[in-house]
């Protein structure tokens, strides 16, 4: 049986980039328990539920200013490949690719009210 993620710990991971509250694909995959990159495959993989605003690519200078401010993405720093940002919308397609993103063990609605603090 899978552990309940606490909700504070899913409030950590909530960032504001480009006015927008999202959630890197790192800290999704933490929370689903899968790996970075099948994330990003699920996405790339499904362009018809990741569509335009759901997820967001980091530019260059947002991922420095990231790495800068928050220690957590020290691991970042020196990878090529630019982080995707998960927006509300996003997060709420997820459930669409079960065999990417396997049942949370958070309430999704209250991740969604997270976006609106």
């Amino acid at each position: 049986m899978s552990e309940i993620i606490g909700y504070k710990e899913v409030e950590e991971k909530v960032l504001t980039v480009r006015d927008q509250n999202v959630i890197l694909d790192r800290d999704v995959a933490e929370l689903y328990g899968v790996l970075t990159k099948d994330i990003n495959r699920a996405v790339k993989n499904n362009p018809d539920k990741f569509p335009e605003g759901y997820v967001i690519t980091l530019h260059k200078d947002e991922k420095e200013e990231l790495v800068k401010n928050f220690h957590r993405f020290e691991l970042i720093k020196h990878s090529t490949v630019q982080p995707s940002a998960f927006t509300e919308k996003g997060l709420g397609t997820q459930g669409d690719v079960p065999f990417v993103f396997p049942s949370p063990c958070i309430d999704v609605l209250e991740l969604f009210d997270l976006f609106y603090r």
